[in-house]
């Protein structure tokens, strides 16, 4: 993907495979994600674990981003988890982290991409492309209510 905007020369995505990168993640997720919602990361188990993939956005050398993936059967994935680190919101960081993000997956055999978006978040994935589709968690998790299940075909 080429970025014509200078400020985006900046940015580069990672997927976590060091101890450090895990550390890295854990830290910012609990920080910029379940810190929000108060309560300890109930899912940490889950860096280093082979259904999960785990990205990393970084501004220069600054980790802004981070995204959790779940790859299920049969070419499909969940979106668990995508951040921005507050002072860095509204600047199109979360489009560009989950395009590359996109694309990481499509190279994986993943076809469809699904998450559930929270209220504020619909816009923010019709504008990506993502439309209202069932979720279908295959081990059968509890959605919040709230949430909106969304997804798009990645191929």
């Amino acid at each position: 993907m080429k970025i014509q905007d200078p400020q985006r020369e900046r940015l580069r995505v990672q997927t976590c495979a060091t101890s450090q990168d895990y550390k890295k993640a854990a830290i910012f997720r609990q920080k910029h994600f379940f810190d929000e919602r108060k309560i300890q990361d109930p899912y940490v188990w889950t860096l280093g674990h082979k259904d999960h993939r785990h990205f990393m956005l970084y501004k220069d050398h600054e980790m802004i981003g981070y995204a959790h993936v779940q790859y299920w059967k049969a070419h499909r994935a969940a979106l668990r988890i995508i951040v921005i680190d507050n002072k860095e919101q509204g600047k199109g960081y979360g489009a560009y982290f989950m395009k590359h993000c996109e694309q990481a997956l499509k190279e994986d055999g993943i076809q469809v991409l699904q998450t559930e978006a929270h209220p504020t978040a619909v816009k923010f994935y019709e504008r990506l492309g993502y439309h209202k589709m069932p979720f279908n968690d295959p081990e059968g998790h509890p959605t919040d209510e709230n949430d909106t299940p969304m997804g798009k075909k990645l191929s």
